[in-house]
């Protein structure tokens, strides 16, 4: 833990050594080797306080193996938006392709809100799902009849094209591009008055 920044001394009438508190004042190891809970205060001059309790992420199951096939839902409300969130995700995965091809799909299944255009893209490495979403952001249809892809993986990729939902499975979240809204101006251009 980082050291409290600022703080010199207690207040005289705190009595923290009669306390189980204290008030670090170098960097220390977190204390114990079970799950890591940690609680942050925050209060302020006007009367408005805050207390958050913080607790490490429950440990992940392994990544599945390199061979494993993953299905990595899409959609968007319009096409435009569609072939901009393949792109980039494509994108995320060349740059920093953390986390596993399972937590991707997870994600993009549990994390996102589903609408109406879609696609979906069938993979066993990153370099395949690559291929697919950049398949998917040129405009080209899903890539979701690829070779040697199981066929219940496949048929999951098919309802989720004509609407359906698709199951969570296992995974965890994982911080992925967002969705790309589309910049367009909705003002109603008011009448320039003649000249008196």
């Amino acid at each position: 833990m980082k050291a409290t920044p600022h703080f010199r001394r207690p207040h005289p009438e705190l009595d923290l050594a009669a306390s189980p508190f204290f008030v670090n004042t170098e960097p220390i190891d977190f204390p114990g080797s079970g799950t890591r809970i940690a609680g942050v205060s925050s209060i302020g001059l006007g009367g408005t306080d805050a207390h958050v309790v913080l607790s490490q992420p429950p440990a992940g199951a392994a990544d599945p193996p390199t061979d494993g096939w993953r299905l990595i839902p899409l959609s968007a409300a319009v096409p435009t938006a569609l072939r901009q969130l393949a792109g980039r995700l494509a994108d995320a995965l060349t740059v920093a392709p953390a986390g596993s091809l399972g937590d991707v799909g997870y994600t993009m299944t549990v994390g996102r809100r589903r609408m109406p255009h879609r696609a979906a893209v069938l993979a066993r490495d990153v370099a395949g799902a690559i291929e697919g979403l950049t398949a998917v952001a040129t405009g080209r249809p899903s890539p979701i009849a690829v070779e040697g892809a199981p066929a219940d993986l496949v048929s999951r990729a098919e309802a989720w094209l004509h609407g359906l939902d698709l199951p969570a499975g296992d995974g965890r979240r994982m911080p992925l591009p967002t969705y790309p809204f589309q910049r367009e101006r909705h003002w109603i251009d008011l009448p320039v008055e003649a000249p008196r």
